[in-house]
């Protein structure tokens, strides 16, 4: 087994991987460090128990009242943990689930892990309305309720595409004072369900952004308390 310090955040969101991937024997890991497992909407944090390399990644039973997620055998899983201060993830299957001597999963083996880098900067809880448009220019209302220079997320009451798929926010601001209609250009980073599970939170990353825009969204950093016009 590796070794590694123990993680703190491992649910920052808006990440995205690296263009290198790494084996798990390059990272160190603790028995005991917590890790996020991912069944499709549904995510809870478990304790890794200990892997043996090409064979099994071994990790606590999530427990049933408190998260959600009924593992079966043949699932496909999202791994998520952290250390020194960087994220990493890999997908795998849960190839066996048992009680005895204790409960816990058993995940294949990661061919391969990969790094995530953080965002870049940090994000304004705000609650502002806007519209997005699609790639075919259909357009639906959305509520913002965090947002960057470099993203945002949204609410919206179905999914409006999938990751990697262009997805343009139009917002209508007061700033201080002046008025600005700012047109975000982004890709879609995330798509999971909020936390009522009825709508659907969508992780936006901008890109092309304006001199005006730019300039707009900075001011969230400076006049976090801003309520612009609904």
């Amino acid at each position: 087994m590796e070794n590694q310090n123990s993680t703190e955040d491992i649910d920052s969101t808006d990440n995205k991987h690296c263009a290198f991937d790494l084996s798990l024997d390059q990272v160190n890991l603790n028995i005991g460090d917590p890790i996020k497992l991912q069944i499709g909407s549904e995510s809870c944090i478990v304790r890794l128990i200990g892997y043996l390399k090409d064979k099994s990644f071994i990790v606590s039973m999530p427990d049933g009242v408190e998260n959600p997620i009924h593992p079966e055998m043949g699932q496909s899983i999202g791994v998520r943990f952290s250390c020194d201060n960087r994220s990493f993830v890999f997908n795998s299957v849960i190839n066996h689930a048992t009680a005895d001597p204790f409960p816990c999963l058993y995940l294949a083996y990661p061919c391969s892990i990969q790094p995530l880098q953080e965002r870049l900067y940090d994000r304004v809880r705000v609650n502002i309305t806007g519209v997005v448009y699609t790639a075919d220019d259909e357009s639906t209302p959305c509520v913002v309720h965090e947002i960057s220079i470099g993203g945002a997320l949204i609410e919206l009451n179905a999914p409006q595409g999938e990751v990697n798929d262009p997805l343009r926010l139009i917002l209508r601001v007061e700033i201080n004072g002046a008025q600005f209609e700012l047109t975000l250009d982004s890709k879609i980073r995330s798509v999971r369900l909020g936390e009522s599970g009825a709508n659907i939170l969508h992780g936006l990353a901008f890109h092309d952004l304006s001199e005006k825009d730019i300039l707009a969204l900075s001011a969230f950093d400076l006049f976090p308390e801003i309520n612009p016009h609904r």
